[in-house]
């Protein structure tokens, strides 16, 4: 799994995106979190004193945000109840009907899905609505109450950039990052 550094306070602790969104969550005290790939299955169950609503999480997550909430943004929900209480979090690249599907299984109830739900960037279904596999998608989260919030936004607002640094992690070119150019990779020449 990939990871990144996040250094706030003068101090580099590295951290795996699960991690990150787990120790956020177990920090609020919600339920539990659930990866599910494009997501690898991973259920973490923890005690909790208190039930937190879809909003809360969010406003939890956001405070880790540089300059959130933003006035313009694709990341808002796209389905569901913001006032419910979360009873799991799945966290996926794309909120597809597998995953919602697994994600009833686990019986979450929140999906956070960094790429579009309903097929463009602003998730604009106007033209869909007489189109059956959207309906498919959207009664499926409105029967099993499921609510969809996109982080693209914010993650990539992030300092470091999440995904940017899930990328490097991966392909082991963390140590070319430059946080003060990080879109410039400096990469000794090398034989492919």
């Amino acid at each position: 799994m990939p990871e990144f550094n996040i250094n706030k306070t003068g101090t580099t602790k590295s951290w795996q995106r699960r991690e990150f969104v787990t120790t956020m969550i177990k920090a609020i005290g919600a339920a539990p979190l659930v990866t599910i790939p494009g997501a690898a299955i991973a259920l973490n169950t923890f005690q909790h004193d208190h039930a937190f609503t879809v909003q809360q999480v969010i406003d939890m997550i956001l405070k880790s945000i540089p300059g959130a909430p933003f006035q313009k943004t694709v990341d808002t929900i796209k389905s569901g109840d913001p006032s419910q209480i979360v009873t799991g979090i799945v966290t996926t690249m794309f909120a597809t009907d597998a995953v919602i599907e697994k994600t009833i299984k686990a019986r979450a109830n929140f999906i956070i899905a960094h790429e579009p739900t309903f097929y463009n960037h602003l998730d604009d279904v106007a033209w869909l609505e007489n189109d059956e596999v959207y309906k498919h998608k959207k009664d499926l989260l409105e029967k099993n109450k499921i609510v969809v919030w996109r982080f693209h936004d914010y993650i990539h607002a992030h300092k470091p950039d999440g995904v940017l640094m899930g990328v490097l992690i991966a392909l082991g070119w963390e140590q070319y990052y430059n946080a003060d150019n990080p879109h410039i990779l400096s990469i000794p020449s090398s034989t492919l």
